[in-house]
């Protein structure tokens, strides 16, 4: 058995150790069952084997495999040409391929773990911190827990993931999955290829969904949320702004607390809200709700199938009900309100002019001024006034009060307009002789008015004389 102070013989250094075995130039195999064969290589520990030209296995169970490998640390393991593990139970395997800490595990050319139970796989791979895993060529995770899986899959970050070819998550807590999926900030989440979450637990779920701000929500294809606490949910569903909120394919959502619900819905403004497919709210306040719903303006309101409002604070409630003009009101289906404050209630209703009103089913005031109140009721021009169902007013600035009462435009003469008066078609001609026959008639009837009074006078006298005589 040789001893430390057993002459060197043919270049082999002594190898002090139950059966240790030291083959090669200057090899050194210092250890019980030490191993150590190739020039210069070194063995140190009980059952260390160093296997190559300066391959260095230095503790308990150490390996080193390859040209310059070196491991150390008991039960370490180095692979490859210029292998390096380091720390117990630490394993590099690859040429240049480094383990640095207990349980690190390098595995790939040029692949570096760096930290307890850190792992690295794949070319060029590298994972930094306790427990930090990178798998595939030039992953990288760097930070406790840390896990980056695919080509050139980057997470940086406390518990940061990225997964998918070139994806990257930063910030801790950070999640990216999918080819080239982007989430940067504390808990920031982007799944989705080309997802893109930036800010504090922002979150883009959807191919090229995109959430941008603090507590930022995109889900869907294309979804689009900038703001913080902005949320788009749906295929190309944008919101934009402060707490906006777009739900539903293509909704739109531009401002602070602007919220769109629907298909194609639009909400342009602050607090502007629209909700149903293809509604569309256009200013500070403006709310439309229902199917293709409209409302224009400041604080305009909108509420039914196709119903429009156009104006500040102008209000539409009713299917296909119209208000236009500030603060125009049209309320039930059909009903049209047009000038500003005009007011249509009722089926139908319909005012036309400023401040108009029009209260009843099919209700008409048609005028600047004009008010219509009752079923059916009609003020057809400026100022007049038609109350009770049926009732109509054809006269500027005319009245007419109850149930079916008329008043009509009187014509020149003082009779009431009728077709034949009606000069917008009549030629010049034709106008003179309707003239004259009317006049005409108009003396006719003076004359028997006039014999029907002599009529009268003489039958009272006859009656008056009869009554003297009787009484004498």
């Amino acid at each position: 058995m040789p001893t430390a102070t057993t002459p060197r013989r043919q270049g082999v250094w002594p190898t002090p150790g139950i059966s240790a075995t030291a083959t090669g130039d200057r090899a050194v195999a210092n250890g019980d069952q030490a191993t150590a064969t190739g020039g210069r290589a070194r063995a140190n520990g009980a059952f260390a084997t160093a296997t190559g030209v300066l391959a260095n296995a230095n503790g308990a169970n150490a390996t080193a495999t390859g040209a310059n490998a070196n491991a150390n640390g008991m039960s370490a393991t180095a692979t490859g040409d210029h292998a390096n593990a380091n720390g117990e139970f630490a394993t590099a395997t690859g040429d240049h391929a480094t383990a640095n800490g207990a349980n690190a595990t390098a595995t790939g050319t040029l692949a570096d773990a760096n930290g307890q139970f850190a792992t690295a796989t794949g070319a060029n791979a590298n994972a930094n911190g306790a427990n930090a895993t990178a798998t595939g060529v030039n992953a990288s995770a760097n930070g406790a827990n840390a896990a980056a899986t695919g080509h050139l899959a980057n997470a940086n970050g406390l518990s940061a993931t990225a997964t998918g070819d070139r994806a990257t998550a930063n910030g801790f807590g950070a999640t990216a999955t999918g080819l080239t999926a982007r989430a940067n900030g504390p808990n920031a989440t982007a799944m989705g290829r080309s997802a893109f979450a930036d800010g504090t637990n922002a979150t883009a779920l959807g191919v090229q969904a995109a959430a941008n701000g603090p507590d930022a929500t995109a889900t869907g294809v294309f979804a689009n949320a900038n703001g913080s606490h902005a949320t788009a949910a749906g295929a190309n569903a944008f919101a934009n702004g402060a707490s906006a909120t777009a739900t539903g394919a293509f909704a739109n959502a531009q401002g602070a607390n602007a919220t769109a619900t629907g298909v194609l819905s639009n909400a342009n403004g602050i607090s502007a809200t629209a909700t149903g497919d293809g509604a569309t709210a256009n200013g500070v306040s403006a709310t439309a709700t229902g199917q293709s719903a409209r409302a224009d303006g400041r604080r305009a309101v909108a509420t039914g199938a196709f119903a429009e409002a156009d104006g500040d604070s102008a209000i539409a409630m009713g299917n296909t009900a119209k208000a236009n003009g500030d603060f125009a009101t049209a309320t039930g289906a059909l009903a049209n309100a047009q000038g500003a404050r005009a007011t249509a209630t009722g089926v139908n209703a319909s005012a036309i002019g400023e401040t108009a009103v029009a209260m009843g089913s099919n209700a008409s005031a048609l005028g600047v001024d004009s008010i219509a109140v009752g079923d059916g009721a009609m003020a057809a021009g400026p100022g007049d006034v038609a109350v009770g169902q049926g009732a109509q007013v054809l006269a500027d600035q005319g009245s007419a009060y109850g149930a079916g009462a008329r008043r009509r435009r009187p014509h020149q003469c003082g009779r009431v307009r009728c077709r034949r008066h009606d000069r917008t078609r009549q030629s010049a001609s034709v106008r003179h002789l309707a003239e004259h026959l009317h006049h005409g008639r108009h003396r006719v009837g003076c004359e028997q008015d006039r014999a029907g009074h002599a009529d009268a006078y003489r039958h009272f006298e006859c009656v008056r004389r009869s009554c003297r005589l009787h009484a004498g």
